[in-house]
């Protein structure tokens, strides 16, 4: 399956298994491993709207530019879910105004999504 022990310990749907994240991380687990869909821990923690656990995978050095196989950074996740809160941790330069392999940017997810104050954080 292409999963790690960090991988497990992100299945929980709460952050009650972030002291465990965080010791992995301290003892060398690769932030950014990619799971069999292609998508990195940080894309898994914005999905699951694990707001924590994303914070501890950017202090890890966790590549906030990573691409899934649908070409969207975890920017892109955080701005269709809108999660305007991550977009802060995740929004870089180079990614901003990437578009997804359906041509959309963070933005256009926003504002597609209704997310008005997410909107306003990208801007």
């Amino acid at each position: 399956y292409n999963e790690t022990a960090l991988h497990i310990a992100m299945d929980s749907t709460t952050e009650r298994n972030l002291p465990i994240i965080e010791l992995l991380l301290a003892y060398g687990a690769d932030p950014n491993h990619e799971s069999k869909d292609g998508s990195s821990l940080l894309h898994l923690a914005v999905k699951r709207g694990k707001m924590k656990t994303v914070g501890v995978l950017v202090q890890a050095g966790t590549n906030r530019a990573a691409l899934d196989r649908e070409g969207r950074s975890p920017l892109h996740l955080a701005a269709a879910d809108g999660h305007s809160e991550l977009v802060d941790l995740l929004c870089l330069p180079e990614v901003l105004n990437s578009p997804d392999k359906d041509g959309l940017t963070a933005l256009h997810l926003a504002a597609d999504r209704g997310s008005l104050t997410t909107v306003r954080a990208l801007l």
